[in-house]
């Protein structure tokens, strides 16, 4: 049976967008991004705690141009994502653990809160590379 890998996140982002520059002499790029997720929780004594996950994204191609010419800062972004697993190893001691990562395949954009703007855009994304070739 095959699997089902597909995580739904939608947050603001932290910073501006990163590109990266990969491959054999750098002819490719990756953009990487930071949203910050907020949720409540229900505490142990009835009360409610705000807190605030930050999940890393990684784009490729047309997704990641889009993401870097439309978004900044605090934009608004819902990203449907796969995870994609790495085994990392510590230069220091060799230590083994897995690298958990989102790769962003769709992303649509909403116009910040309070501009007037009412349209929203979907990008969809062309299979991105496997992670041999990304130098991290």
């Amino acid at each position: 049976m095959d699997g089902y890998n597909r995580v739904i996140v939608l947050g603001n982002l932290t910073e501006d967008p990163e590109v990266v520059p990969y491959g054999t002499g750098g002819d490719k790029e990756l953009v990487k991004i930071v949203l910050a997720i907020s949720r409540k929780y229900q505490k142990h004594d009835g009360s409610w705690q705000e807190a605030t996950d930050y999940v890393p994204v990684t784009f490729f191609g047309k997704t990641g141009a889009t993401v870097v010419d439309y978004c900044q800062k605090g934009s608004p972004l819902l990203v449907e994502a796969r995870l994609s697993s790495r085994e990392r190893e510590s230069k220091s001691n060799g230590s083994k653990w897995l690298n958990l990562d989102l790769v962003g395949e769709q992303v649509t954009l909403f116009p910040k809160p309070g501009s007037g703007r009412r349209q929203k855009a979907v990008v969809e994304e062309e299979p991105a590379p496997e992670w041999g070739d990304v130098p991290f």
